[in-house]
């Protein structure tokens, strides 16, 4: 295992000297290359939004491409889209799902 080095932010979040370590997939990919250095600077922090979406999104992609964005999209669909239901003259009224359920069934 290759020793990682960096500091500690005055906040006490770890700031990698390297923001390949951490990213666990594609971790020379070249498009960061192309990458603004403030994007870079970013991804250095262990707390990145973005090195954690790099590697949900990359990780998944390497799962199977086409059933992966099926199943994503069904789950979508199904479970964060509001179903709108037709209201007398045509206006369209949202319904949360989970607004029939009680917490134990979320």
């Amino acid at each position: 295992m290759q020793k990682r080095g960096g500091f500690v932010s005055p906040s006490g979040v770890l700031i990698a000297d390297d923001f390949r370590d951490n990213l666990i997939i594609d971790r020379h990919d070249p498009v960061f290359a192309d990458m603004r250095a403030s994007k870079i600077k970013h991804l250095r922090s262990a707390n990145s939004e973005d090195a954690v979406t790099w590697n949900v999104f990359r990780s998944l992609r390497q799962i199977a491409p086409p059933c992966m964005v099926a199943w994503f999209m069904a789950t979508i669909i199904s479970r964060v889209c509001l179903p709108l239901r037709l209201k007398g003259g045509g206006q369209a009224v949202a319904k949360h799902p989970a607004a029939s359920r009680t917490p134990l069934q979320w």
